[in-house]
């Protein structure tokens, strides 16, 4: 597993509240990956936090990481 995926994982619990209670990776359109979440409170600062971890996505595993 890539250093990539850690930190997105970390991402999505970046607030240490469990706001985002499930993520899920799945094929999107066009060969994109599309990161389906479910939050239980606002994951406001997660989504920030995977975000910024789009362009090294892309860069490892060649698709689009869409959120």
């Amino acid at each position: 597993m890539s250093n990539t995926a850690l930190e997105l994982g970390e991402s999505l619990d970046r607030s240490h509240t469990g706001a985002v209670s499930h993520a899920r990776l799945r094929p999107g359109e066009s060969n994109d990956i599309v990161l389906d979440i479910k939050a239980d409170h606002d994951p406001q600062l997660e989504l920030w936090g995977v975000q910024n971890h789009r362009d090294a996505f892309r860069k490892v595993f060649k698709r689009k990481l869409v959120i």
